[in-house]
């Protein structure tokens, strides 16, 4: 029925397509194997079959309606149009090469995303909101930073911000008024926020680069979290690994803010020493839009998930998958980000976001402009 549909709206330009990519099937088969049609092999049968396939498509192509005047190709389609489908074909016969939970490039990883998108969405509009994540390391349990080396949870009062975590804040702030290059890669020249603003945690993840906070970074795009799959906050590459690149959808179970106390949310708190002060299941995930959104955030399309137990891996309730990103691929699909302007200058940005994107274009051999 899908295939039909397609033939109705793109018939015109249908016919050419087909016959480029199933010759393409056919001649890639038959160069494989050795066979011809007229075998009487395993081999030769499926290749028959693959005959019979095509003539039938095309016989479908040609009854198909046509909705609407063709439209002209314009010349500089014409000039390539001949061979962006051998390319692309080439491209998607390297998906799966290393086995269907590996990405190898950025359209594998959007074909693939995008199909486990589909699945758990089957009706359009009741579709949930989908975010990435990306870890330059596989095999690491998704832990904030906080949790893994300096601060853990109070077990008499998990629901409660602790000491270590507004000590911690504290030196922060302290060195962002200290610095006034630091505080001016934060605030553009704007106005420092007030200590007690529940801003600062948001900032103090994305910008304290030793201890972070217990929150974890979610994107809303997957180019973003391809980059991080891919390079460190140094911008190192470790090509011993294989990244990590996770696919989570809010299925409706996490917990949100709100200003509205009787709803059954977390009620939105207005300050630092209270925001992380919640009421509820202590093993519940929250998420946070950034209370502050600031250039960093808001080029990484960014948002927050954490829980009261943060120094425990993140509990990831409902639907998520994560990919391996090959680690032999880390390059090229860093090349591809930024061919498209996924660049260390527009993700870290600021004076840092240059100094890796220096890094970055020197181990790419790509154009520094």
């Amino acid at each position: 029925m899908h295939l039909l549909l397609c033939m109705t709206i793109y018939k015109e330009n249908l016919e050419k397509v087909m016959d480029v990519l199933l010759a393409n099937i056919y001649v890639y088969y038959a160069k494989k194997t050795g066979a011809k049609k007229e075998d009487q092999t395993r081999e030769g049968k499926i290749l028959q079959k693959i005959c019979d396939g095509i003539n039938g498509l095309r016989d479908a192509a040609l009854y198909a309606e046509k909705p609407c005047e063709p439209v002209p190709i314009e010349n500089e389609m014409s000039s390539v149009q001949d061979g962006w489908i051998p390319a692309t074909f080439t491209e998607i016969e390297g998906y799966n090469r290393n086995g269907s939970e590996y990405i190898n490039s950025c359209s594998e990883a959007l074909i693939k995303s995008h199909g486990i998108i589909n699945f758990l969405s089957k009706v359009p509009n009741q579709r949930r909101r989908i975010f990435y994540r990306g870890e330059h390391i596989y095999g690491r349990s998704l832990k904030p930073r906080i949790g893994r080396k300096i601060c853990k949870h109070d077990p008499a009062a998990p629901l409660q911000v602790t000491s270590c975590e507004l000590d911690l804040l504290k030196k922060f702030q302290d060195k962002v008024k200290q610095d006034t290059d630091f505080a001016d890669s934060i605030f553009e020249g704007k106005i420092i926020l007030p200590d007690d603003h529940p801003g600062w945690w948001a900032l103090m993840a994305h910008y304290e680069e030793e201890f972070g906070t217990r929150m974890i970074d979610l994107t809303s795009s997957i180019f973003s979290a391809l980059y991080f799959a891919c390079v460190s906050w140094d911008g190192k590459i470790d090509e011993s690994t294989d990244g990590a690149l996770y696919l989570i959808q809010d299925d409706g179970k996490w917990r949100h803010e709100s200003s509205n106390s009787d709803e059954i949310l977390d009620l939105k708190k207005n300050s630092a020493e209270e925001y992380f002060r919640v009421d509820g299941h202590k093993d519940i995930l929250r998420f946070r839009e950034s209370p502050v959104r600031e250039q960093r955030i808001i080029a990484q399309d960014g948002y927050f998930i954490w829980q009261p137990k943060f120094d425990e891996p993140i509990n990831l309730v409902g639907s998520w998958f994560k990919f391996r990103v090959y680690r032999g691929a880390k390059q090229d699909i860093l090349r591809e980000l930024y061919s498209i302007g996924y660049t260390a200058q527009r993700i870290v940005r600021g004076k840092r976001g240059d100094e890796i994107h220096q890094i970055l274009c020197e181990k790419l051999d790509l154009d520094q402009k």
